[in-house]
């Protein structure tokens, strides 16, 4: 079955804006500008064979729906404005968009599945052309308490997911491919807690920052993206949609050897190839070949194979969420000789990462050695919760090794501050004499209020931040919030610092976070 390896760069040009004004009305902003002129470069974009879609939402952006009446009216003006509707056109009578973008990055909110189902059925309206709908997630996975759109996912359709591997410390950069085998899982509707995408063939795009200045964490270089590129291929083959990158404008800007970051990606997706066969089982089992419908669970109930992971362990083929599992594809449903592995990490975990999670990850997190946990993968058969975890960040690095980064702190962890969790994550910094810190207030459905503060110990030098205002005392460094300057919001807010140059690290043992 071939495969399309299409690339897309700045996924949608953000054209229209929305902003919430109470909980069960919506307006659309007055544009500025010649929107003519903008109507024109659609239609000879689209002349040159470019897919181009509307974006709503972004990181700031807030569209809250009352009802599901509410979500179908609105995707009835949006088909009206600026699809394949009748009704007012700001962009001119002939623009029609090739579909809709969703960046929906705040609040959790409810009935977007309302939306993409009303607007679809708009869809079918129209066969002059194939309309899509897009979204740009955040890497986390739904199960994640740092997953901000968990009903968003489960509940919309989408014909493409950007996800955005950056900005997000411990899901990005040296995780990519972590998380990768989970979005797999989602997209192929084969995800072990059923969170699965309405579309059972969405698309996967991998989206990186195009240049250092572009993102304040995820920055991947030329030979990594080769690398992850080369092994999502390989691994993810049917899920895999492309790579893109925001934005184009940094991407142009960032060359090697006189080949910009953009086309350096392209050329890391190749072109069209076929989907591998799957590889041969193996020998001395009771083989069985998997027929449509069939889940690593069906096949297990079937055989009274219990825990059903038990077939990830026969069957080396098939990866931890057993999301590639194909039809036609032949597998073990007794056991065989193979060695017991951390599927997706080697054979046993290291000293250094000692425990191997149920997903088939080495680490040292709660993530890693909790409920789950497989003793015969691990270092020293350690299985237990009570490793110790360094909740510190690292200095000038572009990664962050999992053993110094909690992803999922539970109760009673040092960074763990009741309704809040606030993550630290070493950056590169801009300037030769001071050290610069990403820092993460993980909020949930609990409100950050516009009067918060964080306090650090003394120690850590903080000099400024691009947020708030640095407050020192003898007993602490305390960054303010300027309520003026603030919004109410929920989920989480990022902030950058920059310390003394001779801050290798910087410790929450003692911090607290604030919100009134």
């Amino acid at each position: 079955m071939a495969r399309t390896a299409f690339f897309l760069g700045a996924l949608a040009a953000t054209l229209l804006e929305l902003a919430q004004a109470g909980w069960n009305k919506w307006r659309l902003l007055h544009f500025t500008g010649d929107c003519g002129a903008i109507g024109n470069d659609v239609k000879y974009c689209q002349g040159l064979g470019k897919t181009v879609l509307i974006s709503i939402g972004g990181q700031t952006g807030d569209i809250i729906f009352s009802s599901a009446g509410d979500a179908q009216d609105f995707a009835q003006k949006m088909w009206d404005a600026y699809l394949g509707g009748n009704g007012n056109r700001p962009f001119g009578a002939g623009v029609k968009f090739d579909g809709v973008d969703l960046d929906i990055e705040n609040h959790d909110p409810p009935y977007w599945g309302d939306f993409t189902t009303k607007l679809r059925a708009l869809y079918a309206t129209d066969q002059s052309k194939k309309y899509l709908i897009s979204s740009a997630p955040q890497p986390e996975p739904i199960e994640s308490q740092y997953q901000v759109t968990p009903d968003f996912l489960k509940n919309a359709w989408m014909d493409i997911a950007f996800i955005q591997f950056y900005n997000n410390p411990g899901f990005d950069g040296p995780d990519t491919l972590n998380r990768w085998g989970w979005w797999d899982s989602w997209a192929r509707q084969s995800e072990q807690n059923d969170f699965n995408s309405k579309n059972p063939n969405v698309k996967l795009v991998y989206g990186l920052p195009g240049s250092p200045a572009a993102a304040g964490h995820g920055y991947m270089q030329f030979s990594e993206v080769r690398t992850n590129v080369a092994a999502i291929q390989k691994q993810w083959p049917q899920s895999f949609g492309g790579g893109g990158t925001w934005d184009d404008a940094y991407s142009y800007a960032n060359t090697e050897n006189g080949v910009n970051y953009l086309q350096n990606f392209k050329n890391a997706l190749g072109s069209c190839s076929s989907t591998p066969s799957p590889p041969p089982p193996t020998t001395g089992c009771t083989k069985y070949t998997v027929q449509s419908g069939d889940t690593c669970s069906k096949i297990a109930t079937k055989f009274g194979i219990s825990p059903w992971n038990q077939l990830v362990q026969w069957n080396p083929s098939i990866d931890s969420n057993c999301a590639n599992l194909a039809i036609g594809q032949v597998i073990c449903v007794s056991g065989t000789a193979a060695a017991h592995s951390c599927p997706n990490q080697g054979a046993v975990c290291p000293s250094s990462s000692p425990c191997c999670s149920q997903f088939g990850y080495c680490g040292s997190s709660s993530d890693h050695c909790g409920t789950g946990c497989d003793p015969a993968a691990s270092f020293n058969g350690k299985c237990s919760a009570s490793v110790a975890m360094r909740v510190v960040s690292q200095h000038n690095s572009s990664t962050v090794n999992t053993n110094q980064f909690i992803r999922n702190p539970v109760g009673g962890s040092v960074n763990d501050m009741g309704n809040y969790k606030v993550l630290v994550a070493g950056l590169t910094s801009t300037k030769k004499d001071t050290s610069a810190f990403e820092i993460r207030v993980v909020a949930g459905k609990v409100p950050i209020k516009k009067n918060w503060s964080l306090t650090l110990p003394a120690n850590s030098g903080v000099i400024s931040s691009n947020r708030g205002v640095v407050k020192k005392t003898n007993t602490g460094i305390s960054i303010l919030s300027e309520p003026k300057k603030e919004e109410e919001s929920v989920g989480s807010i990022r902030f950058v610092i920059e310390t003394k140059i001779n801050v290798k690290q910087i410790n929450l043992s003692r911090a607290k976070f604030t919100s009134k």
